[in-house]
């Protein structure tokens, strides 16, 4: 008998090991299809981004993901050949009925796997509604420990096996070791100076917080904040997109005078002198920066912080993030262990489908530890409202409106804020604090009003509507060709994409609450603010000396002034209600580099020119807004004879010549003018000066 289990135990391996790899390679093939992975590696294959993916600070990373995957995979085969021969041994089953149980806990691992994938994860691809129930997880679960008891015992009877006993306990252990470390106590500031808290939100328009909408949203965390503070009802962002918008508040400057024009522009290390964190640490505060998206989100020690917080990024955690999504990565990458060994997935919005709220949270708990007994900066950045809208056990609902989803989004985020105000409370940092509360920029839902431009409030030559954009309404069906209903230029998509927008784009959530808080009631500023004006009116209140050559105003000194805002990068796969990542990737992956040394990617120079001269600029005059729309190609539908003289339908390109739109904020109306200007043109406008003082600012554009 011992020689035909012998035997048998011999032969399980290559039947086994078959079957695995046949499991394997069909996860990779669905993968490969759904995520048109061959077609994006083509788009790598033809830029320079190809050729620097092979850096060490890149490749490495990504080899090293791969055979981590590899090696689960190893092990879980591993694991079920080890229970199976344990479990033939203990019952001394025969030689049929060894190989069905083989293939039998093949079939309940495999199960195992893809069950608890859809109940955790269910917008994974692997995710399946059919499997996703709770119960048939923890039935084939159960099978599995059940067997593993019985392997246990089999190896303490017979001492067989061994080395695959210890193994498994060693890895068991090892992967929650980690939930068992005390987090040490953060240090007390026991200086009289404050505590300076900016916490940022990212993605977040006012009109979708229940502060603003008398409960129409439900954000109570966020409400109890702007309720004892100071509330800057007329706040903007000079850009709307993430790192734009944080270079601002950190250099108080434009995204012209930093250099920040988009997402992942390159800043020269010279217009990094003066930040809000290097003079606070340079006047005795510990500085620290953490975010849960460090895709776009690019800033390091380089800002002035003693500490960075949160998931590695760079060109390799986007390399990765594309190959991330299988079952067993999804399973292992919230394990304590994963904080080690997935350093760049681990609390990581960026890659929605696994991240955890709760996890960046412990990350920012974890950067705030063993700091020295100063007074704290603390700045971080939570994206969780930002598209997709989904996060690990929420996958978003696309069978709603974006407008639900991202409600949801918001209401996440909130959830979380409350768990960050509550850990800063318990470590005792708002016992003597300054906290500000923001949002890097807003977002265009397509819905009707996202758009100032309302075709009734309209003055001016009716030919000339026809230069501006339409969009589809959030609600109008997936597919449709009804431009009267579904369609209008009083809507838009996206972030960063349309300055006609502004009021949903680039208005922004922003505070000041100083704790403790003797009583809650709230002031409401309505003069024009923005993100520039944060660092100078902190600044000011400690009493320390200003930044050089700062665009934004302290909030004690606020006068009328004028306003200067521009777009991103424009991109037509972002303004849209189905945004396809891959699509957006294809698009955009031949204008990065990467930078040998850190991994970073960045846009290069002769990219970043481009985008700046295809952007929209735009100024706020008063009660004025002057919109500079630039030379674009713009499609139509049209009819064209066809065969036999017939006439079919057909899209044509045009080009676009570039135009102005002048609106009034106060009562709505708005006309397009084409240069050159006239005085009469515009009646009772303020049209030359306002465009006088846009040229002026924006000279090296126009």
């Amino acid at each position: 008998m011992n020689t035909l289990q012998g035997q048998k135990r011999l032969n399980a391996w290559p039947v086994f090991v078959m079957l695995s790899v046949i499991f394997f390679a069909a996860q990779l093939i669905f993968f490969l299809i759904h995520y048109h992975v061959s077609e994006l590696m083509h788009s790598l294959a033809g830029t320079s981004v190809s050729l620097d993916f092979w850096h060490l600070t890149v490749a490495v990373p990504v080899f090293l993901f791969f055979l981590l995957q590899l090696s689960a995979c190893v092990l879980s085969v591993v694991f079920i050949r080890f229970i199976s021969v344990s479990v033939e041994e203990f019952f001394d089953l025969g030689d049929a009925a060894a190989y069905g149980l083989l293939l039998l806990n093949g079939f309940f691992g495999a199960f195992f796997i893809l069950s608890l994938n859809s109940c955790l994860y269910p917008g994974s691809f692997f995710a399946f509604a059919g499997i996703s129930h709770v119960g048939w997880a923890g039935a084939s679960g159960m099978v599995l420990l059940a067997q593993a008891f019985i392997s246990g015992i089999n190896t303490l009877r017979t001492g067989r096996h061994l080395w695959a006993a210890v193994l498994f306990v060693l890895l068991a252990v090892g992967a929650v070791a980690d939930s068992f470390q005390p987090l040490n106590t953060v240090a007390l500031n026991t200086t009289q100076k404050p505590n300076v808290i900016v916490i940022g939100l990212d993605s977040v328009r006012p009109d979708f917080v229940g502060f603003y909408t008398e409960g129409a949203v439900s954000t109570p965390n966020i409400d109890r904040l702007l309720s004892g503070g100071t509330v800057f009802a007329n706040a903007y962002s000079p850009l709307a997109r993430t790192f734009p918008a944080w270079v601002g508040i950190l250099t108080a400057k434009y995204p012209l005078h930093s250099g920040a024009r988009t997402n992942l522009s390159q800043i020269h290390s010279g217009f990094l002198n003066q930040t809000l964190a290097k003079k606070l640490r340079e006047n005795g505060w510990f500085t620290v920066y953490g975010t849960d998206e460090p895709r776009y989100t690019d800033i390091t020690k380089e800002y002035g912080f003693d500490r960075i917080v949160g998931p590695k990024g760079g060109a390799a955690e986007i390399f990765i993030a594309a190959f991330s999504d299988f079952p067993l990565t999804n399973l292992l990458v919230n394990l304590p262990v994963g904080r080690s060994i997935f350093p760049y997935n681990y609390a990581n919005r960026g890659q929605e489908i696994t991240y955890n709220p709760d996890h960046f949270l412990q990350q920012i708990r974890r950067g705030l530890a063993g700091r020295p007994d100063k007074p704290l900066f603390l700045a971080v950045h939570l994206c969780l409202p930002h598209w997709p809208y989904g996060w690990a056990g929420h996958a978003a609902d696309t069978s709603k409106t974006p407008a639900d989803y991202y409600r949801s989004a918001i209401e996440g985020v909130d959830v979380q804020l409350g768990g960050l105000m509550k850990m800063l409370k318990t470590a005792g940092l708002l016992q003597n604090a300054r906290v500000i509360l923001l949002s890097d920029h807003g977002t265009s839902l397509g819905l009707k009003g996202d758009r100032m431009l309302d075709g009734k409030k309209y003055d001016g030559d009716p030919e000339k509507l026809r230069m501006v954009m339409v969009y589809k309404y959030a609600g109008a069906p997936e597919f449709s060709s009804d431009f009267k209903h579904d369609y209008s230029m009083a809507t838009s998509w996206g972030v960063g994409t349309d300055l006609a927008s502004f009021r949903r784009q680039n208005h922004v959530l922003l505070a000041s609450i100083v704790f403790p808080r003797r009583k809650s009631s709230v002031k409401t500023v309505t003069a024009l603010t923005s993100l520039l004006d944060i660092a100078p009116s902190i600044l000011s209140d400690l009493k320390i000396s200003p930044l050089a050559g700062a665009d934004g105003l302290a909030w004690s000194a606020l006068k009328p002034h004028d306003f200067f805002m521009e777009t991103g990068e424009s991109l037509a796969e972002i303004e849209t209600d189905h945004i396809y990542i891959e699509k957006v990737l294809k698009q955009q992956i031949g204008i990065y580099r990467i930078d040998p040394e850190s991994g970073r990617l960045y846009i290069s120079a002769k990219a970043a020119d481009s985008i700046n001269k295809n952007k929209q600029y735009a100024v706020l005059h008063g009660d004025w807004l002057l919109v500079h729309y630039p030379l674009r190609m713009q499609p139509r539908l049209v009819m064209i004879k066809g065969k036999g003289s017939v006439m079919q339908m057909a899209i044509k390109v045009f080009p676009v010549k570039p135009y102005f739109i002048l609106a009034n904020l106060r009562t709505g109306r708005w006309t397009i003018e084409m240069p050159p200007f006239s005085e009469s043109s515009v009646k009772n406008t303020p049209l030359l000066k306002t465009k006088a003082e846009l040229d002026q600012f924006f000279s090296e554009i126009f």
